[in-house]
């Protein structure tokens, strides 16, 4: 499987949309902080176009698209069949497509990383001028640096859990439209529900506990919750392919 996974990853390196992602995701954390720094200074107007940018927005944009460039072009150009005929098991070839997802997600969250350290250690308020959830409102919750790493890591792992999802819906649809459609629907959707504090959403990454982490959340519960539901879509994922036939 480590072949699979530097295979990938390889590919995946070679790919200008890769790349292309990675310079939107630095683009949209700039972007973010010229407007929180402007609504800082009391132009809460900017509130919804700063949220466009922001990593709570970017990641479902960027994952889903990822998830198609990693899964759905495989079954488009026929790799996916060609590596099953080679003799690697379906189970391999699910667990590896994940672990290189899960890789690059790191690489595009990394500019929002950043930014957020830069907030932490900034004298000026970058705001959202509203309650909101993500990286950004993480570190205005907390003036300690120990704090704010177990907090970005947590949060890594919540998109990490949210994205997965992505992942799976590419082995069940191949079709990138629809995939990137139907994870942005099912986020955006979330997002109303988790507003509404629907406690059944906590079970998953998508709820209120896990996008609002501040300070005072129970980290370890978050994070438990986001890999059991990582666990969940591989597992199915797994189940589902075993049983697909590849034409």
């Amino acid at each position: 499987m480590f072949n699979l996974i530097r295979a990938h990853c390889f590919s995946l390196s070679r790919a200008r949309t890769t790349w292309l992602l990675f310079a939107a995701s630095v683009v949209c954390a700039l972007v973010m902080l010229l407007f929180l720094k402007r609504i800082g200074a009391s132009e809460s107007s900017l509130g919804g176009i700063a949220f466009f940018f922001s990593d709570l927005n970017v990641v479902t944009l960027i994952g889903a698209v990822l998830a198609t460039l990693l899964i759905s072009n495989d079954f488009d150009n026929r790799t996916m069949q060609h590596t099953i005929s080679a003799g690697h098991s379906r189970a391999q070839i699910v667990t590896s497509k994940f672990i290189v997802y899960w890789l690059f997600m790191c690489l595009y969250l990394l500019p929002f990383v950043a930014a957020s350290f830069w907030i932490f250690y900034a004298d000026a308020p970058y705001t959202f001028g509203v309650p909101m959830g993500g990286m950004i409102s993480a570190m205005n919750s907390t003036t300690q640096i120990s704090t704010a790493v177990a907090l970005l890591l947590s949060l890594i792992i919540v998109y990490i859990g949210q994205t997965s999802l992505a992942v799976m819906l590419a082995f069940f649809l191949k079709k990138p439209t629809f995939v990137i459609v139907l994870f942005y629907a099912i986020s955006v959707l979330c997002g109303q529900l988790a507003a509404n504090n629907l406690n059944w959403l906590n079970w998953t990454p998508f709820g209120g506990d896990a996008i609002t982490v501040t300070a005072d959340s129970s980290l370890l519960a978050i994070c438990l919750v986001s890999l059991r539901f990582i666990s969940v879509c591989v597992g199915i994922t797994i189940l589902y392919f075993r049983k697909t036939d590849i034409h």
